[in-house]
């Protein structure tokens, strides 16, 4: 497969607005993106081990406040990762001594389609991911990306070196 094909696909799913999104760890950043996702049209889930933020989100839909006035989203919440079945894109925002046991558990909404959007600090994550996903004969792409001036973005693959 042509390294760029799963950023291709990722970015015809978002501009094409079809695209069905699972965000893992719906804890603050989670719960955020997730919800202003779900806020502009996307079809999203949280997916968390919280039940009672889970079924606070169900009841009563997730509130964001911030700057602005709060807001209330209605998105739809799970404890249950089986129950949402494939999804075209799992953003993980667990912390990173979840991961493996987040990525285990993601595996039900995994086809052979689905984007893992790792949005986590922390080292080891990667090589966690790739032990999960060998598993089931899916592969991982890594793209490291540099800010080095004002206005540019790089982003590096391993066979072309860097592009910008």
């Amino acid at each position: 497969m042509d390294a760029i094909m799963p950023l291709k696909l990722l970015m015809t799913l978002v501009k094409s607005g079809t695209m069905k999104i699972a965000v893992v760890g719906a804890g603050a950043m989670g719960s955020l993106f997730g919800g202003l996702l779900a806020a502009s049209g996307k079809d999203v889930t949280l997916v968390d081990v919280w039940r009672e933020h889970v079924e606070a989100i169900n009841a009563e839909g997730l509130r964001i406040g911030g700057h602005e006035e709060d807001r209330t989203v209605n998105v739809k919440a799970t404890t249950d990762p089986s129950s949402v079945g494939p999804v075209d894109l799992i953003i993980l925002f667990v912390k990173s001594y979840d991961t493996l046991e987040a990525t285990r558990g993601a595996l039900p909404m995994v086809s052979e389609d689905t984007v893992f959007l790792s949005l986590q600090n922390g080292l080891g994550n990667i090589e966690k991911y790739r032990r999960q996903l060998e598993e089931i004969g899916s592969s991982l792409e890594r793209r490291p990306t540099a800010a080095p001036s004002s206005g540019r973005a790089r982003y590096f693959t391993q066979e072309a070196g860097p592009r910008s």
